[in-house]
């Protein structure tokens, strides 16, 4: 839930930030906050806090820029989680922040000065900014899940070549070691089971080999690929 996601303010004000966690802190349960002059300082910090998106709350444009490319510079010596950066601006400096978070530097800007009609926009800015890192770690994790299951399609493939080319195995032995892998293959993901809701992935299995066709076709349909077979190219 994004009420329990790690939300870190920083400024180099005080009044600053205390207006901002003031507003935060009506859905987010978890915010942080740093006041320092030192960019490097606020990075290392931030970074050691492990939160998902961090609110630069720079008067200053320029000041929020030189932070976000701290962090960027720091994040670079040292693993981090994923995060966004959101920025808040002022009337005059609207495009500027328009423009770079249209060029993905800022994830998304807030006018906040002079305050906004608009109580709620820097909560939903921060909403879907967590959204969106949830949304990415979906498909990360999707992306992970396929590339363990090809490699298990590999892995058997190549047990069933070994054993053939061995004369080790009968064709009675073939189903029993087929049922095995799809088994195994069906067993759930780590963190995040594909729903049967999801769009289907669509794979073509290029083979001169009728019998491995057949086995990676039996093997992605059981993962709800809907599977193309050519014997030739």
């Amino acid at each position: 839930m994004n009420n329990q996601s790690v939300i870190f303010v920083a400024s180099d004000s005080e009044v600053i930030a205390d207006t901002v966690i003031e507003q935060l802190e009506i859905e987010f349960k978890r915010v942080q906050r740093c006041v320092h002059y030192q960019a490097v300082a606020i990075a290392q910090e931030f970074l050691r806090s492990e939160a998902e998106v961090i609110l630069l709350a720079y008067q200053s444009l320029d000041s929020a820029i030189h932070l976000r490319k701290t962090l960027t510079e720091v994040g670079q010596k040292q693993s981090t989680t994923p995060f966004h950066a959101v920025t808040l601006c002022n009337k005059a400096s609207v495009e500027k922040a328009y423009q770079l978070s249209k060029q993905h530097f800022f994830y998304d800007y807030v006018v906040f000065w002079p305050l906004s009609y608009d109580p709620h926009r820097l909560i939903m800015s921060v909403h879907q900014a967590l959204d969106d890192l949830g949304y990415n770690a979906d498909i990360q994790q999707q992306r992970f899940e396929l590339e363990s299951k090809q490699q298990s399609i590999k892995t058997v493939t190549q047990m069933v070549e070994q054993m053939l080319g061995e004369q080790k195995v009968k064709k009675s032995e073939l189903n029993s070691l087929i049922k095995d892998a799809l088994k195994k293959l069906n067993q759930p993901a780590p963190l995040r089971q594909i729903t049967a809701q999801q769009k289907p992935w669509v794979a073509m299995v290029v083979d001169d080999d009728e019998f491995q066709c057949m086995l990676l076709k039996k093997l992605l349909e059981n993962e709800r690929f809907i599977v193309h077979v050519a014997e030739s190219g």
